[in-house]
């Protein structure tokens, strides 16, 4: 499924509402073997980018802006209260401006090494791409090199005349170059 990207309606909006078409029109009730209780089940759908795009290519045409490296902590005296649960740290680097390619996986990459080693496993680097929109993109500690780190991908199509707001019909030139982009 290619989505168009339209301010304020996102993943976010179309997912949840995807799930409550699903629920309402799929929603059965099946009795678990376990229990022998007779529960409510019914189909997800989720959303996965295809991961077709790497940290590298994006940086070396985008801006890094910041790094955010986080690591579970457990609080201490807490753990006999099942209600709590462990908490986060997380560290947020400010990166020089204009800071883009080798320098900016570099520096991803320092940084990713030098923090792992105080468990923070988890890295965010959040940069300005191409296209001028700033984006998020996880990175696993796990990983050797931050730049292979892959993700979906984001294309800007231009339209020649531009588009009318909340068209009622689909525009057959949008649809033609999503069906175009590999």
């Amino acid at each position: 499924m290619k989505l168009e990207d339209v301010p304020g309606l996102g993943k976010s909006r179309i997912l949840p509402f995807l799930n409550g078409m699903i629920k309402e029109l799929m929603a059965k009730d099946f009795v678990d073997a376990v229990d022998g209780k007779a529960k409510l089940c019914h189909p997800v759908f989720i959303m996965e980018h295809h991961a077709s795009q790497t940290l590298k290519e994006d940086l070396d045409a985008g801006e890094l802006r910041f790094i955010e490296l986080i690591k579970n902590k457990a609080v201490a005296g807490m753990d006999e209260d099942h209600f709590l649960l462990k908490g986060t740290a997380t560290l947020k680097v400010k990166v020089a401006p204009n800071l883009d390619g080798e320098d900016a996986v570099g520096i991803v990459n320092r940084l990713k090494t030098k923090y792992g080693k105080e468990g923070y496993d988890h890295v965010k680097v959040i940069f300005k791409h191409k296209e001028g929109k700033q984006r998020t993109v996880d990175v696993s500690g796990a990983r050797q090199d931050a730049g292979e780190a892959l993700f979906g991908r984001v294309e800007m199509i231009d339209i020649p005349g531009g588009l009318p707001q909340c068209s009622e019909e689909l525009n057959e030139g949008v649809l033609g170059l999503m069906r175009a982009l590999q």
